[in-house]
């Protein structure tokens, strides 16, 4: 799920089905998917698990909620409701970890993976960067470069 002006880039990723978040709501159409990941967090848990089939999983990462709490209060009750529901609400968070950072490596030396960059800075420009970050919706990733001592 994308915007608009990102649906052939997706697509070029390799994604079989893009679904414009401009023109169609994926917890209203009536489709089932086995597995919705929402780093997003701008639909209610509700919502989310009607698009869910039966035994299907729901791992979030983020959410709406107040300045003091943030997104802790929808993981938190996507945590109490699990036990009473057929499907799986699981919070997600990244971790570092030297074993992950070689897989990565693995799987996108091999091809499985490809990074989308959007553009590429020197780290002299980084206050550039961030300001384009902050100023407008990143279609991939911003990189900065960092030149290797001789």
């Amino acid at each position: 799920m994308c915007s608009g002006r990102n649906v052939e880039l997706v697509q070029g990723l390799g994604a079989d089905h893009v679904i414009d978040y401009d023109r169609s709501d994926f917890t209203s159409t009536g489709e089932r998917y086995d597995l919705v990941i929402d780093l997003v967090g701008n639909r209610t848990l509700a919502a989310c698990r009607r698009a869910l089939t039966q035994g299907g999983t729901l791992a979030l990462s983020s959410g709406g909620g107040g300045q003091v709490i943030g997104p802790m209060g929808r993981l938190a009750r996507a945590v109490l409701l699990n036990p009473f529901v057929s499907q799986r609400l699981r919070p997600v968070s990244a971790t570092r970890s030297r074993a992950k950072l070689d897989r990565l490596t693995e799987l996108a030396e091999a091809g499985r993976i490809v990074p989308a960059p959007e553009r590429t800075y020197p780290l002299s420009d980084a206050p550039e960067a961030l300001r384009r970050l902050i100023a407008e919706h990143a279609r991939g990733k911003t990189v900065l470069t960092v030149a290797q001592e001789r």
